[in-house]
């Protein structure tokens, strides 16, 4: 049996159907309404001092990662995840890393090293209002409290696990 249907119930079933779509597309608090990644295997060194009893400035450690990110609504929060692996040619040392916006540290992690070459991972997590709908520029930097080199995704200068082993920094925008 063969059923009919008209053109116009048709055509309204088609209008419900853009207006549901439509719908959907209407973010809710909480949701996430845009994500940025940058995630690297490659390796780096640097020598660069990043300690003392001040907040981290731009000029302590050496810069890994920068990703920048246009926020589209001034009142959404921004959701920033830092990881980052490191290894270190001193014994006994701190590794830090600082998440920098716009060239002010917003936060930062430290770990402790007690073997020469060995890995450690450092992770930052945070949270803060846009404040603007222009792009903002977020880098990470890392050192360590003591003179030596600091290697970015291995130990010792040499990168670790053919570059499948990636620091990365992940910024979503959340609706508020």
């Amino acid at each position: 049996m063969t059923t009919f249907v008209p053109a116009a119930m048709m055509a309204a079933d088609v209008a419900s159907q853009a207006e549901l779509d439509a719908g959907l597309a209407v973010k809710l608090t909480g949701d996430v309404i845009q994500r940025a990644r940058f995630a690297t295997g490659e390796v780096s060194t640097g020598t660069t001092v990043h300690a003392n009893g001040n907040i981290p400035a731009i000029t302590e450690g050496n810069q890994v990662m920068s990703l920048a990110f246009t926020p589209t609504s001034a009142t959404s929060i921004l959701r920033i995840r830092v990881v980052t692996h490191c290894g270190t040619s001193v014994v006994n040392t701190i590794a830090m890393a600082s998440l920098h916006a716009g060239g002010a540290a917003i936060a930062a992690a430290a770990g402790y090293c007690d073997t020469v070459a060995g890995m450690r991972q450092l992770v930052i997590d945070h949270e803060m209002v846009a404040g603007v709908t222009t792009e903002i520029t977020f880098t990470v930097r890392q050192g360590l409290n003591l003179a030596g080199t600091m290697t970015f995704n291995g130990t010792g200068g040499i990168r670790r696990f053919g570059g499948v082993l990636c620091s990365h920094i992940t910024i979503e925008e959340i609706k508020a």
